[in-house]
């Protein structure tokens, strides 16, 4: 199900076949570093130079979240940080690909 994947410190970051960017984090002790998240980005941006796809972040911008508590606490954070693009919180993969498969742009071939 995984077209390409770059892995950095912190986190497994894939190309699905679907179209999906999805991201693993592994984070040490709980704390990404600005030099990590730069290098997550550019793993990112190296996967689909061509175009923004939706993003799913795995453990914990649809958030699989799998406890009562990390609800509270990413509700929390959603609603005071206002994010600037379409974020929601999911239990379920399934439910968060299906919502993230929404905004995925039709691709456009360029004449030769």
């Amino acid at each position: 199900m995984t077209a390409e994947s770059i892995t950095t410190r912190t986190a497994q970051i894939s190309l699905r076949e679907d179209g999906l960017i999805q991201t693993v984090l592994n984070l040490p002790k709980g704390r990404e570093s600005l030099a990590d998240a730069q290098a997550n980005i550019a793993a990112v941006t190296r996967l689909s130079p061509e175009k923004r796809r939706p993003l799913l972040v795995s453990s914990a911008r649809a958030l699989l979240i799998e406890s009562l508590v990390g609800q509270v606490i990413a509700n929390f954070f959603i609603s005071l940080n206002k994010p600037t693009v379409p974020t929601r919180l999911f239990t379920s993969e399934v439910e968060a690909v299906a919502w993230l498969k929404t905004f995925i742009e039709p691709s456009v071939t360029l004449p030769a």
